[in-house]
C-alpha cells in the first residue's frame, strides 16, 4: 500500500531531540545497514565506520556543515543509483522515516539527491514496498518537504516522511547520487498501529534490493523523442558473486517505440533477441558489481493506437527474477532550431566521438537541435 506521507520539514541543525537517541522510538538506532553498492568516498570512509554511522545516532559537528570532512557522515561520489536498508530486527509498526543529507551546493556537484524513495519488507530478499517518495522533478516538492535553496553554501537538511502507518522489519532508501552525496543520520520511528493490519498494494511492489540486482533510469520518466533519435542511459546495481551466471534484461516498448542502436551489458543491439511488443532482451554473464553506465540507447517513435505511454523492463540473473517494472514514458517532438552559432566552447566530456559515431542518424538530431 503506497501511503500518502505528510510532509515535514525541521532546520538543519545539531541539535536531537530525546525520541533520536531512545531505541524504543528511533527503531533504526544502532542497528545494521546493508549497502548496495557501499559508501565510496574517502574522507567519510576513515575508521571503516560506514556501516554503523547512518545509525549511530552520532551527527556530523561542524559547524559550515560539510559533512564531507567528517568520518560520522557516509558518501558516495558519482555512484548513480543507491540502495540501503536498516534491519530493525523484527517486523515492527512503522510511522516515520527520514534521513539527514547534506545539500546547497558549497562546491560543483555537491548536492541532495534529486529523487529519494522508501520501501519496506518483512525479509531481506523482499518484497519491498514502496511507501514514500521525494522527487525534485514534481512542482512544488521542494517546498512541501522544506527543501531549503541552492545557495552556494552548505546545509543539512532531514528529510522527512511521515504519518506512514506502514511495517516492516527492514526498512529501505533508495536516491540518484549527485556528484558527491553525504548523509550522516537515518531515523525510523514506530507507530501504535497493528503491523498485521497493514496491506500492501500490488501497485507499489518495486525491484529494490541489497542482495541482487536492478536496472535503473536516470530519472523518474523516460523521455523519448518522437522524430529524432535520442538516446537514454540505463544503470544497474548489482551485488558481487563469487563466479558469472547468466543475467537477463527485457524491455518492452510499446508499439510505435523502437530501439534503433546502443548496448545494454556490453551487449549490442545486433545481440538482442526481438520479438513481438516489442520486446528486446539481452543476455550475458555477470559476476555483479554496480554502475551507472550500464547501458545506453537510442530510441525513437509514439505510441500506436491505445498503446500505454509506458516502458516495461524486467531483470532476471541466475535463479533471480525482478518483479516486471513499468517506467512512464514522456514524448517529446522536437520543433526545428535555427543554427546561430555566437560562440565556441571547448571541453573535457564524459562523451567521446565514438559515442556520436554510435548515435543512429546522429545528423539528423544535431541539426534539428540546433
Amino acid at each position: 500500500m503506497i501511503v500518502t506521507a505528510v510532509l515535514m520539514a525541521i532546520s538543519a541543525t545539531h541539535a536531537q531531540d530525546a525520541r533520536d537517541l531512545d531505541p524504543g522510538s528511533n527503531l533504526a538506532l544502532g542497528k545494521p545497514v546493508t549497502y548496495l553498492p557501499t559508501p565510496d568516498y574517502g574522507l567519510t570512509a576513515e575508521g571503516d565506520t560506514d556501516g554503523q554511522d547512518l545509525t549511530d545516532g552520532k551527527l556530523t559537528q561542524r559547524e559550515d556543515q560539510c559533512m564531507w570532512f567528517e568520518a560520522l557522515a557516509v558518501g558516495w561520489s558519482y555512484s548513480g543509483r543507491v540502495n540501503l536498508a536498516v534491519d530493525l530486527g523484527e517486523v515492527q509498526p512503522i510511522d516515520e522515516i527520514a534521513v539527514r543529507f547534506l545539500g546547497g551546493s558549497p562546491q560543483a556537484g555537491i548536492a541532495m539527491p534529486g529523487w529519494v524513495e522508501a520501501f519496506v519488507a518483512d525479509d531481506l530478499e523482499g518484497p519491498y514496498y514502496r511507501v514514500a517518495e521525494y522527487s525534485k522533478w514534481r512542482r512544488g516538492e521542494a517546498a512541501r518537504f522544506g527543501v531549503p535553496p541552492y545557495e552556494g553554501k552548505a546545509w543539512v537538511h532531514r528529510l522527512r516522511f511521515a504519518d506512514l502507518r506502514t511495517r516492516g522489519r527492514y526498512v529501505g532508501l533508495r536516491f540518484y547520487a549527485a556528484g558527491l552525496t553525504c548523509a550522516d543520520e537515518m531515523y525510523v520511528f514506530g507507530g501504535d498501529h497493528d503491523p498485521l493490519s497493514v496491506a500492501f498494494d500490488e501497485t507499489s511492489l518495486t525491484d529494490f534490493t541489497v542482495t541482487q540486482a536492478a536496472l535503473y533510469l536516470h530519472k523518474p520518466l523516460a523521455h523519448i523523442t518522437t522524430n529524432i533519435v535520442t538516446p537514454i542511459p540505463l544503470g544497474c546495481v548489482a551485488a558481487s558473486r563469487a563466479s558469472e551466471e547468466p543475467m537477463s534484461v527485457a524491455l518492452t516498448l510499446p508499439g510505435g517505440v523502437e530501439v534503433l542502436g546502443g548496448s545494454l551489458g556490453g551487449q549490442s543491439l545486433d545481440e538482442a533477441q526481438v520479438v513481438a511488443g516489442p520486446t528486446y532482451t539481452w543476455t550475458f554473464p555477470s559476476k555483479g558489481g554496480s554502475t551507472k553506465t550500464f547501458g545506453r540507447l537510442y530510441l525513437t517513435g509514439k505510441p500506436e493506437g491505445d498503446a500505454r505511454p509506458e516502458l516495461e523492463y524486467q531483470l532476471t540473473w541466475g535463479a533471480y527474477q525482478s518483479p516486471r517494472m513499468s517506467v512512464p514514458i514522456e514524448f517529446i517532438e522536437v520543433p526545428p532550431q535555427p543554427v546561430r552559432p555566437q560562440r565556441l566552447m571547448t571541453s573535457l566530456s564524459w562523451w567521446d566521438l565514438g559515442a556520436t559515431q554510435a548515435w543512429p542518424r546522429w545528423e539528423e538530431a544535431f541539426e534539428r537541435l540546433g
